[in-house]
């Protein structure tokens, strides 16, 4: 199964770009990186960088800190880590992350189309 990413700054109400973004399996105690990629301009990483391998517990990491620096801004976070299940269905997964310098928010969709660009 694939997973998009797309992240959308809140404060200036636009698409996130240059967000590094990792993708981790947890496998008994431990997180094993999978993939990454870096959000584009239009705040997406794409579903083909980012395969999970089945069923099983994942974490994306984002490393907002380099954003905001990046504008000039200072956040209260240096990451976004989130977890989340996937079962062993083939649909991919998109992730949408709202961020601000103090506070995100997160919700799991299905991919929309232009994710596979």
């Amino acid at each position: 199964m694939s997973v998009a990413v797309y992240v959308h700054d809140s404060m200036r109400g636009t698409p996130a770009e240059a967000i590094p973004v990792t993708l981790e399996k947890q496998t008994n105690s431990k997180w094993d990186k999978l993939g990454q990629g870096v959000t584009d301009d239009h705040g997406l990483v794409a579903a083909h960088l980012l395969e999970t391998d089945g069923r099983g517990v994942y974490r994306l990491i984002l490393d907002v800190d380099s954003y905001f620096v990046s504008i000039g801004m200072e956040s209260s976070y240096p990451s976004i880590s989130f977890a989340f299940r996937a079962s062993d269905g083939a649909e991919p997964l998109c992730i949408m992350f709202f961020i601000a310098t103090h506070g995100y928010s997160s919700y799991r969709a299905r991919v929309p189309v232009w994710s596979s660009h």
